[in-house]
């Protein structure tokens, strides 16, 4: 008889303690949008938390479009509706669309992760913190703003999004992390604010659908992988400000024909340095910029399919080893300012080119495109007033057909068939569209 009071004791205080165990928030209440919230007290304002410990097991969970207050009331008492936290809304897959009210600075993690029919997400300036993996496979999102007031993206906060096709980021951000936006594979473009400082590994990996890219000049640390897998990627500027790249930043770019490279003291971080644009097999045209001091060791190292490059510092840069330029065929053109062949010559690793090539003192690509002209004429493509820069043809699919000097004269390129096709001249990031009937 002990044992079985004993027994129905333990089944007691068990019970006992299920409401404290099983349930993660402190009162409900009804969202403007008439569903069911649940809160807790954190430093004397709510947050919206998940139902249980772990997950909506149990409860009814939200669907359709909902609204996150910026107040709440209990018992007589309002609550500031500050946060959302960890698991809030993951897995509530009946969600379409959500409204943050102005006053929530904090989304914890996985707050809306695998909300798969989420098509619309409006969040409010004051938002500061977006956590790791918050909207991680929202497949039903297609544009992203993040608003201003927003510093720090956390880890894999926008995993996944695949049918994303465009985001805003916030002059305020300063942290992308690791793999934010990477398998975004509808993205097509992305502006990064002068303010962010850091972009994590394979924050932008495998965003097969991008083809541009503006890196702001305030970028400090590239990571490892950040752009790997962008195969439709076709031009690349790395700023003056970024100190360290990660291995493989650009591997797998295969469309990537461009790289202006302006970093002014850079090293390359990890073992598999020598990989950072691995397997960019159209890569064709390397720049290196006015105030690039130094080229660190197997910087350029496996782009064996550029053509030519045009280094536009006026002392040539300290290269740390020749094999930063392994891979590369030294008798391509290298276009250097006017009256510094010599110097180039004689300085390490650079004496190993032949075909030297005097340009401007702004070097190539110093005539704007806007001045140039560009048309069709008989089935060819002319181009006229472009001085000395490097004009290159492609077509639509971003393959380099043609890549030439302009010498200061019309310049005149031969097409393989009628069709549209792009010019870019100089370094410019735009191209003209020509079409040749």
């Amino acid at each position: 008889m002990k044992t079985k009071q004993l027994f129905l004791s333990a089944i007691l205080l068990v019970a006992l303690a299920l409401p404290q165990s099983a349930f993660a928030y402190t009162f409900s209440a009804p969202s403007p949008s008439g569903q069911t919230l649940y809160y807790d007290i954190v430093s004397g304002e709510a947050q919206v938390v998940c139902p249980g410990t772990e997950s909506w097991i149990g409860f009814n969970k939200p669907t359709g479009s909902l609204t996150i207050p910026a107040t709440v009331n209990n018992d007589g008492t309002t609550y500031n509706v500050t946060s959302i936290g960890e698991n809030a809304f993951a897995n509530c897959m009946g969600l379409t669309a959500v409204s943050v009210s102005e006053g929530v600075s904090y989304i914890g993690n996985s707050a809306f992760a695998y909300c798969l029919s989420l098509s619309s997400i409006e969040m409010h300036d004051g938002i500061a913190y977006i956590g790791k993996n918050a909207f991680e496979s929202c497949a039903g999102l297609s544009t992203l703003v993040i608003p201003n007031g927003v510093t720090f993206i956390d880890d894999y906060a926008f995993y996944g999004c695949s049918n994303v096709t465009s985001v805003t980021l916030p002059e305020s951000l300063n942290y992308i992390g690791g793999f934010v936006f990477s398998h975004c594979s509808s993205l097509t473009s992305v502006v990064i604010p002068n303010g962010v400082t850091f972009i994590g590994e394979s924050a932008f990996g495998s965003c097969t659908a991008m083809t541009s890219a503006t890196i702001g000049e305030g970028l400090v640390t590239l990571c490892r992988a950040a752009f790997s897998g962008c195969s439709a990627l076709t031009t690349v500027t790395i700023p003056s400000s970024v100190d360290s790249i990660g291995a493989y930043a650009f591997r797998h770019c295969t469309g990537l024909t461009t790289v202006n490279y302006n970093a002014t003291n850079c090293s390359f971080m990890g073992d598999a340095a020598s990989v950072v644009f691995d397997s960019c097999v159209s890569l064709a045209t390397l720049n290196i910029g006015a105030n690039v001091t130094n080229i660190p060791a197997i910087a350029f190292a496996t782009c064996n399919s550029i053509q030519q490059i045009t280094c536009n510092a006026s002392v040539p840069p300290v290269v740390a080893d020749v094999s930063a330029f392994d891979g590369i065929s030294r008798n391509i053109p290298l276009y250097v300012p006017s009256g510094t062949i010599d110097s180039y010559k004689a300085a390490y690793a650079w004496s190993e080119f032949t075909n030297y090539q005097a340009g401007s003192t702004q070097g190539i690509g110093d005539v704007a495109q806007d001045d140039a002209t560009v048309y069709s004429s008989h089935g060819q493509i002319m181009v006229e007033g472009a001085g000395s820069s490097v004009v290159a043809l492609y077509d639509v699919n971003g393959r380099v057909l043609a890549m030439r000097h302009a010498e200061g004269t019309p310049l005149c390129l031969d097409v393989p068939s009628t069709g549209i096709y792009l010019v870019r001249i100089g370094n410019a990031p735009a191209h003209r569209t020509v079409v040749v009937r």
